[in-house]
């Protein structure tokens, strides 16, 4: 199953429907085929924005740390998950051997307000992990929302 964003609003014919909102949902709708029935589960969920401002961190980090220049955003997800401990710890009977499993941020996975403690520690660990010193997890949300909202964007608000 792959999940989309979609956003209520009127269409260009007047009818009322849910529209993707990127280019990724619009690529998945585009695969269906016209007059072909789908099955979805509708739930209003976190704040879209907030999740675009997530995915605008890591190629932020891909952008602006030396570290992180050749890695994928992937990884990049996986790396800020397990820094910021958002993680399943596994103990292995066999061996007694510890390893960390990252848990899922979609949709399904968390509430809005879990997912604003998960963006704050993001943050926090980017600017202090992958950024050049000095660099504050107010600079990191600053950029972003210049990143997502364009340079002239009001205020620090990120959710």
């Amino acid at each position: 199953m792959t999940e989309v964003i979609l956003r209520r609003r009127q269409g260009r014919a007047g009818e009322v429907g849910l529209f993707p909102v990127d280019d990724e949902g619009s690529d998945l709708l585009a695969k269906i085929r016209d007059g072909r029935d789908v099955g979805a589960d509708v739930v209003q969920r976190r704040n879209p924005r907030h999740h675009r401002l997530f995915f605008a961190i890591l190629k932020f980090v891909k952008m602006h740390s030396p570290v992180m220049a050749d890695v994928e955003i992937e990884d990049i997800k996986d790396a800020v998950k397990l820094a910021t401990g958002y993680v399943r710890r596994f103990v292995d009977v066999d061996t007694g051997r510890v390893a960390y499993v990252t848990r899922s941020i979609a949709w399904g996975a968390m509430d809005q307000t879990e997912f604003n403690a998960f963006f704050d520690a993001a943050c926090n660990v980017i600017a202090t992990r992958w950024m050049p010193e000095g660099t504050t997890p107010d600079d990191v949300r600053r950029e972003l929302i210049e990143m997502v909202d364009g340079p002239h964007a009001l205020g620090s608000r990120v959710a």
